[in-house]
């Protein structure tokens, strides 16, 4: 009775955010997919995208590591406050992005048959500080992966219309 315990001296957590009143490391990895998962994100549509992404990060203050499109979703890795809320972040990023990706191509909508871009859901998972730059090479290899599907794909396209294989090289 009365004992006390060992004091044990806690070592300070690299890479965290202090105020006067909090310290955090909040990182997320959120995924999102197109509306009905069609594969839209392609070399004019990425771009816009993932700019407006980056944009909204810095107004709003998110701390953004990677943003990358696949064919069909998006991958983004980001640090962000505890009085934001995920659901708040990731409306922010769809919805601008979105907006973003109509406004430069008035005729987004007619091609791609659709009037919105995203699905209404997303998946966000919480990362530690260890795993940032796994998630980081994860993403930037899912997005590698993406680029070449789209190239192959466009090659059978093409090949299946003309009649004879695109014979580019790989």
């Amino acid at each position: 009775v009365g004992a006390s315990l060992p004091r044990c001296r806690m070592k300070a957590p690299r890479n965290k955010t202090v105020h006067a009143s909090a310290s955090y490391r909040l990182y997320l990895h959120l995924v999102w997919p197109t509306k009905y998962r069609k594969h839209v994100l392609g070399e004019k549509l990425t771009p816009v995208v993932e700019s407006k992404i980056l944009e909204v990060c810095r107004t709003k203050q998110y701390q953004l590591f990677v943003v990358k499109a696949a064919v069909d979703h998006m991958h983004v890795l980001l640090g962000m406050r505890p009085t934001q809320a995920v659901s708040d972040v990731v409306r922010d990023l769809k919805s601008n992005s979105s907006a973003a990706a109509f406004a430069t191509f008035s005729r987004l909508s007619e091609i791609i048959k659709m009037d919105v871009l995203w699905a209404e859901g997303y998946r966000a998972e919480s990362v530690s500080p260890g795993e940032l730059e796994r998630v980081k090479r994860y993403i930037v290899s899912e997005a590698e992966s993406s680029r070449k599907f789209r190239l192959r794909l466009g090659r059978m396209l093409n090949a299946s219309t003309t009649g004879r294989p695109d014979l580019r090289a790989k």
